[in-house]
């Protein structure tokens, strides 16, 4: 693998890390949070589908560095409404990392791409639009009894 690659393999797995410990953040402040409680574990399978590609390289994959960060912790909106739109930032944020940063160092590398692909795929047409339909709940004061996901 290049080391254009394998930068773009751990930065993606960083990404869903941030994403996954984000997520649990909100949980601990809404415990059992829907779309949250479903998503958080999309992002854990996200992530082993990304060290799976490392350690078919031989790369070893770090822990995960954003789990319990206060900074995140911090970032948690105070209002369930409030952290589906955040998530829904980020959502946003990472199907624009991956398609215009990390897909095109990966070109090379048919599996990998098509692996980037469906997790773009994932956040823009999965994730984002289960945190619109419960951020719209949330603010109707009307959540909703399944997810979306």
């Amino acid at each position: 693998m290049s080391p254009e690659a394998r930068d773009a393999v751990f930065a993606a797995l960083d990404d869903e890390y941030r994403a996954q410990a984000f997520y649990r953040a909100i949980l601990r402040k809404f415990p059992h949070a829907l779309p949250f409680s479903e998503i958080v574990e999309a992002e854990a399978r996200h992530a082993a589908v990304l060290i799976a590609i490392l350690d078919a390289y031989g790369l070893k994959a770090p822990p995960n560095p954003h789990l319990d960060s206060a900074e995140l912790a911090a970032s948690a909106p105070d209002t369930l409404a409030g952290a589906c739109e955040a998530a829904m930032q980020a959502e946003i944020r990472n199907a624009r990392l991956y398609a215009e940063d990390l897909s095109p160092k990966v070109a090379g590398y048919p599996a990998i791409a098509a692996i980037f692909e469906r997790l773009m795929l994932t956040s823009r047409e999965c994730h984002l639009p289960a945190f619109r339909t419960f951020a719209e709940a949330y603010r109707m004061e009307r959540p909703l009894a399944q997810s979306p996901v």
